[in-house]
């Protein structure tokens, strides 16, 4: 299976959820999406990014996920300076559960609309 991964690996991140408070952990950042935010955000919680916006909405999408326990995809748009390539994108958050009952982790996949040529 892990083959079959290979075209978004970099795109995936691993996401742990607490509960008493509801918190999420990323486990593990892609590495493509780390490149474009600027940052690593593995073993970072969703509560400690520095962009208020971006912290919300996040935190929006996966209690969304969580709450309703079923995958939810999201079309974004991000307009942040820091960002050079394109902000359109699509993110699909999974939940998954080791015991079939408790969500503990999201697996999540960002992936950006490419550059329209002119």
């Amino acid at each position: 299976m892990p083959d079959d991964l290979k075209y978004i690996l970099g795109n995936l991140s691993l996401v742990d959820v607490t509960y008493n408070p509801l918190q999420f952990r990323f486990r593990l950042h892609g590495s493509n999406v780390a490149d474009r935010y600027g940052s690593d955000m593995t073993n970072t919680t969703v509560d400690e990014i520095t962009d208020p916006e971006r912290a919300r909405t996040l935190k929006e999408h996966f209690t969304e996920v969580v709450d309703r326990r079923r995958p939810i995809v999201q079309l974004r748009y991000l307009a942040t300076a820091y960002i050079t390539l394109p902000n359109d994108s699509e993110a699909l958050t999974l939940p998954l559960s080791n015991d079939d009952k408790t969500i503990n982790m999201l697996l999540a996949a960002l992936v950006w609309k490419k550059e329209e040529k002119k």
